[in-house]
Formats: C-alpha cells, sequence, structure tokens
C-alpha cells in the first residue's frame, strides 16, 4: 500500500521539522530553508523515517531510527560524492541502547524526548500516548511564550 505524507513549510515552528502521523503531515520550520547547510537534509531524512514509520505518538525506539535513518541518507549523499556533510556515522556505529540513551539526553534542549517512552507504543496505546505527549508539547510551548 503507497502512503502518502504532505509536507509544509511553517513559520510557526524555528529550527526543527515536527511529523503529524495523525494527520498525514511533515511541518519544516521557514528558517531550516534558508540554511545552506546539512540541515535541511538532515531534518527531512528524520522527519521522512517518522512518516514512514506511522506512529501517532514518539518513543526512544522510533527517534533512534529516525536519527539513525538520516544519518545513513547524509553518509550515503556523502559517499556519492553528492555532498560534503559533517560526519554522522556516530549514529550509525551506536548499538540501540546506546542511541537511545544518547536521544534522551537531548530531552535537555528537546524536552518531549525525556517525556517519551522507551518503547513504541502500538495500537490504541499509541493514541493515548500520543494525547499525552501533545499535553507535553503544549505545556512546553506555554512556558516558552511565558519566558
Amino acid at each position: 500500500m503507497e502512503k502518502r505524507v504532505g509536507y509544509a513549510v511553517t513559520s510557526f515552528l524555528s529550527g526543527v521539522g515536527f511529523t503529524v502521523n495523525a494527520l498525514k503531515m511533515v511541518y519544516i520550520a521557514q528558517d531550516i530553508l534558508e540554511r545552506k547547510d546539512d540541515v535541511l537534509v538532515e531534518i527531512v531524512a528524520h522527519e521522512a523515517s517518522h512518516a514512514a514509520q506511522g506512529f501517532w505518538s514518539d518513543s526512544l525506539e522510533q527517534e533512534r531510527t529516525a536519527y539513525k535513518t538520516a544519518a545513513r541518507v547524509m553518509e550515503d549523499l556523502k559517499a556519492r560524492g553528492e555532498a560534503s556533510f559533517g560526519d554522522r556515522s556516530g549514529w550509525l556505529r551506536m548499538d540501540d541502547d546506546a542511541a537511545e540513551e544518547r536521544v534522551k539526553k537531548m530531552g535537555e534542549h528537546v524536552h518531549l524526548y525525556g517525556e517519551i517512552p522507551k518503547k513504541q507504543p502500538t495500537c490504541w496505546a499509541d493514541k493515548i500516548a500520543m494525547i499525552r505527549q501533545l499535553g507535553f508539547l503544549i505545556r512546553d510551548f506555554i512556558k516558552g511564550s511565558n519566558a
């Protein structure tokens, strides 16, 4: 079965991409498109991985897969001489536990990563986890707006 996902540029976000599989959409921040480095490729590959996984909620397991996918895409482009990205092969050398721990440590900057479960919820648990995670994102947005 073919899976279609839309991509949209938004000024609501800054410096990030965000996948909403419930809406079959990937959002990329406007400022990312203006950059001349590898960030756009990395974010699109990362978010495409989320879209392909198709889950509504997030997990350390899913983030690990997305970061490793982005690293694989970037290293492949570099090996074919189509880009001169910085080294992302560290993600590819990590075992799954080390990669998940690295994502968890990113929770200092991406607060949702500190709140998500290790294993990916499935079926109805996936939808319930999405509602919970949406609450964390709204909380962080409100905190950021009041800063």
